[in-house]
């Protein structure tokens, strides 16, 4: 849920700058509670997500909203997440969730 561009913008919007830098955004229990849920169905973003595409459970969660395709705020998201995964130390290794 939280890979979606819409959910970070939203909660950009409502968090910018509480983070531990100027461009970032803690997301405590508040800013959760209050993060709207998309009225489709998230199984293909689940299952996106198990097999670490971030990219495509971005889409498809984005694709939950109904809200169409926004490409200024897909291309403000992908610009972030290449920020993020700029920032990710190379020894790093992916491990899957129990199933």
């Amino acid at each position: 849920m939280l890979t979606s561009p819409l959910a970070s913008a939203w909660a950009w919007h409502r968090s910018a700058g509480t983070g531990l830098s100027a461009d970032a955004i803690r997301v405590g229990p508040v800013v959760l509670a209050e993060l709207p849920w998309p009225a489709g169905d998230l199984d293909d973003a689940v299952a996106a997500l198990q097999n670490n595409d971030v990219r495509c459970c971005a889409a498809e969660v984005h694709a939950a909203f109904t809200v169409g395709d926004d490409d200024a705020l897909n291309s403000w998201w992908e610009a972030a997440l290449i920020r993020i995964e700029a920032r990710q130390p190379t020894n790093v290794t992916v491990r899957s969730l129990p199933e």
